[in-house]
Parts: C-alpha cells; structure tokens; sequence
C-alpha cells in the first residue's frame, strides 16, 4: 500500500490539503515545505481556514480569500484543477499590523476517494513575488 502521507510530507513543494464540509475549507495537512514558507506549523495551521492562519492584509486592495474561496468551489462542483496564476496574499510580517507583500501561483487539484465525489483539495503553491516585481519593474522602464 501507497503511504500517501510520507509522499505528501516529502515534497519539496509547498502544498497544503483542504478538506471541503459546510460551506468552508479547513485545512486537513501542510508539509514541511509550506511551514517553512509560510513561518507556520503543522499543529497551528490544522483544522482551521486559510483566513484563520494568514489574515488579510487590510491595506489590500484585492480580494484575495474570496478569489480563494471561488476558485476552491469550481474544485467541488467541476471535479477539476483550478489554477491561479498570480495572487496576491501578502503574509504578516513580524509585528501585527505589518505584511509584506506578496504573490503566488496556486495549484487547487481535487482528490477523489472511492468513486465518491471531491474528498480533498490539494493545494500547491509557488511564490512568484519576484516575478511579478521584475515584470512591474520591465514595464515601468517601458513606458518610460
């Protein structure tokens, strides 16, 4: 038998697993990767909602949990990956009213069990922060 755990904890990665249940997502596993990323832990991020763990940043123009939130549901009700090229969630800083701005590519692939329909969400996420404000910067001097 496949241990999909061990698997899931060695990716290199940042990935997160969302359980779907009443209108919310709650996080089921983080690996290792994603709490080094994130500054989190396995035992803070369990059994709570993105917003619950990384609150957004109100100076933020973006909607980005409800960007999350629509993304995650065409998930549930399609059965296929969804794909968000460049989102902005910017991550607390080290005070409480301080974030740091940032972007990310974020990888929604839905995980069946038994026939059933959607039991998970696998979440992989990739920071492309520096992407975008290279992009930004090459515009800029372009219309210059």
């Amino acid at each position: 038998m496949v241990d999909y755990l061990k698997i899931f904890d060695s990716l290199p990665i940042p990935c997160l697993l969302l359980k779907p249940g009443g209108g919310n997502f709650i996080i089921a596993n983080v690996n290792p990767a994603f709490c080094r990323l994130t500054g989190t832990t396995n035992k803070k991020a369990t059994d709570k909602t993105i917003l619950e763990i990384f609150p957004q940043n109100p100076q933020q123009t973006d909607d980005s949990w409800s960007i999350i939130f629509s993304t995650l549901n065409k998930v549930i009700s399609s059965g296929k990956t969804q794909t968000l090229e460049s989102l902005r969630y910017d991550l607390m800083g080290t005070t409480d009213n301080d974030f740091e701005e940032k972007y990310w590519r974020v990888e929604n692939i839905p995980v069946f069990e038994n026939g059933a329909g959607v039991k998970y969400i696998l979440q992989i996420i990739n920071d492309v922060t520096n992407e975008v404000f290279r992009n930004k910067r090459a515009n800029l001097v372009q219309e210059e």
